[in-house]
């Protein structure tokens, strides 16, 4: 199960073009460096998947939103009956 949600948020940071490929592998925690990256680049990228996350969070939560169907009683109170 684990490894499912962590394709389903794999393919959804890419599909949804919320983060680029390497921040979305970072995300999973799939770090590719050749031994020569791995020398120069020191940088952690946590800014940048933190910002993955967070995209992906407004995305979930932006897709599992229920429709609203609630009417204002404030309008519902100046309708004369």
């Amino acid at each position: 199960m684990i490894h499912d949600m962590r394709r389903t948020l794999r393919t959804n940071l890419t599909k949804h073009n919320l983060c680029s490929v390497e921040i979305a592998e970072r995300v999973i925690g799939h770090i590719r460096k050749s031994s020569i990256v791995a020398v120069y680049d020191k940088h952690s990228y946590l800014p940048e998947v933190r910002t993955a996350l967070a995209r992906y969070e407004r995305w979930l939560l932006g897709e599992t939103k229920p429709e609203r169907k609630v009417v204002a009683i404030k309008s519902m109170l100046k309708t004369k009956f």
